[in-house]
């Protein structure tokens, strides 16, 4: 008889080993404790491992269709199923056969499990792998697509009908999961454990609760993208309303996520400098609240009504702020929230999404309190720390802003969406929703661009999307006093000045948020389109 030479997993020394059947069953004496199956090994595409106890077993990777018999085995570690995955690799785990953990690494693997065979741990890392059989599996990790677990009676053929069980399974990508003969399995779901309930035929119960004698009057089984509201409500409460707890009772899509059939609800956490707990920088940014935690604000000489839409969204709620006049300066008609705290060397991420029945631009900022903070000369300090004009068209756009904290740290921030300005007279409607802001870390934060000598950092400097990126035109108020307007014509800043005032900085066109580099030369000579002043009077 020809020996072969089996290479031994984990010892210096190769075991010499007998073809003795023409399935090659293999006689291993007792001092091996791991055994490699190789190509050479298997005959007629079977190999029967020998009996007896074990430490690992490996499925050699150049091993291509085959299948691979334990019977009275015992495998107190691994076994360990390679292959090169053009055919499948079925592992047969028979009669008095208990293994520790299986590992599969071959596409198109298949795992069976006999009704009086046992694998403690199955972990598969390749696609297309089955599991099925009557014995018992403890607990199954899914790490790839396309894999399929059906155990128990009726769902496999079989010559006895024992109940299969198992305990948990851990499912990631799209597969299957089928058992059989009994009530309930731990799987987890979105990194927690969730009880899931099955039926005689191992179809997953959709609702626990069916009782002899009950109808069932309402359910909702979360198949859509979003909440119902017509189902829920959500509460809104300070921190500490009740029993001092930490958490903040909030109403946001964030945090309130409906995916895959589920209800998940997201803490999002931020502390403050103080060490104090909040889960979340904006309130009621998707305004499942109405208005609650915003103020809104029309100045006199402009027209706006502010109102939440809930028939045209899908029934979410949805504010919408309809302008008949947005006057001449964008702070005179505004949403806002007040009490935004950010920290000095934080970064943070603002966004929110944002339509308008007409093309035009809107600016929002995060910016000081200037009824709080006042300046050297003692006038009021509005400094925003972070500010953009963006363009809004009739299709609803996501803005999204990162940035970090430079300056002191404050707790009484104002977060303002303008809307005025420009002295628009054609009757629009601004939708707005999803406010969010969050903390994030440093390594989100996009890289600073590198300038190139020559280069304009101010941006937008012809005007071409109008008063993008642009302060709004300032000019001085002295109680009645009109000192002019300004507005973009042909790419070029027309300001009609009234009157001039008395101090050089009563009419001003600028633009913040230019970022200058140390040991950097700049030059100011670069030229804007020119301002056009159509007359002045004294």
């Amino acid at each position: 008889m020809r020996k072969k030479q089996i290479a031994a997993l984990g010892m210096a020394a190769a075991l010499i080993a007998t073809s003795i059947s023409p399935v090659n069953v293999m006689k291993v004496s007792a001092a091996s404790k791991n055994l490699k199956i190789t190509k050479s090994m298997v005959k007629k595409g079977k190999f029967v491992v020998p009996k007896g106890t074990y430490q690992n077993i490996t499925i050699d990777k150049n091993v291509d269709g085959a299948s691979v018999v334990l019977k009275n085995v015992n495998v107190k570690k691994t076994i360990v199923v390679n292959g090169k995955g053009k055919k499948a690799i079925t592992l047969n785990v028979k009669t008095n056969t208990k293994v520790n953990k299986v590992t599969v690494n071959a596409k198109k693997s298949a795992v069976v499990v006999g009704s009086k065979g046992s694998v403690k741990n199955l972990v598969s890392n390749a696609a297309d792998m089955k599991l099925s059989g009557e014995g018992k599996v403890s607990n199954v990790k899914l790490n790839a697509k396309n894999q399929s677990v059906k155990l128990g009676a009726g769902k496999v053929t079989t010559t006895d009908k024992a109940t299969a069980s198992i305990n948990y399974v851990d499912v990631k990508g799209k597969s299957e999961v089928k058992l059989g003969d009994f009530t309930e399995v731990t799987k987890v779901v979105d990194g927690k454990d969730q009880k899931i309930s099955y039926d005689k035929d191992g179809q997953e119960v959709t609702s626990a609760l069916s009782y002899d004698g009950y109808t069932e009057k309402w359910r909702d089984d979360f198949n859509g993208n979003k909440l119902d509201r017509n189902n829920w409500n959500v509460e809104l409460h300070e921190p500490g309303w009740v029993n001092n707890e930490l958490q903040e009772y909030v109403d946001s899509d964030k945090n309130i996520i409906v995916k895959d059939g589920k209800l998940i609800l997201k803490a999002i956490k931020t502390t403050d400098k103080d060490g104090k707990v909040s889960y979340t920088l904006i309130k009621n940014g998707s305004f499942n609240a109405d208005f609650t935690g915003f103020e809104t604000f029309v100045d006199e000489s402009a027209a706006a009504v502010f109102s939440i839409d809930e028939l045209n969204n899908g029934g979410k709620k949805t504010p919408t702020i309809e302008i008949e006049d947005t006057a001449d300066k964008e702070w005179k008609i505004q949403l806002k929230q007040t009490g935004v705290k950010l920290e000095n060397g934080k970064c943070y991420k603002l966004s929110f999404k944002a339509k308008s029945t007409l093309d035009r631009t809107i600016q929002y900022a995060l910016q000081r309190d200037g009824s709080v903070h006042k300046n050297a000369d003692g006038g009021e300090d509005w400094t925003p720390y972070t500010q953009e004009t963006v363009s809004v068209t009739g299709d609803y756009q996501t803005f999204e802003k990162k940035f970090k904290m430079t300056f002191d740290s404050d707790d009484g921030t104002i977060f303002n969406i303008s809307m005025g300005g420009n002295n628009i007279k054609d009757k629009h409607t601004i939708s707005i929703d999803d406010i969010v802001l969050v903390e994030i870390p440093e390594s989100e934060m996009p890289k600073e661009p590198t300038i190139e000598a020559g280069e304009n950092l101010l941006k937008n400097a012809n005007f071409a999307n109008s008063f993008g990126s642009w302060n709004a035109p300032f000019f001085y108020k002295n109680g009645t006093t009109t000192f002019g307007s300004a507005i973009v014509q042909n790419n070029s800043v027309v300001y009609t000045i009234e009157n001039v005032g008395t101090d050089n900085w009563h009419i001003q066109l600028k633009q913040s948020g230019i970022k200058l580099h140390h040991f950097t030369t700049f030059n100011s000579g670069i030229p804007l389109n020119e301002v056009h002043i159509l007359g002045a009077l004294l």
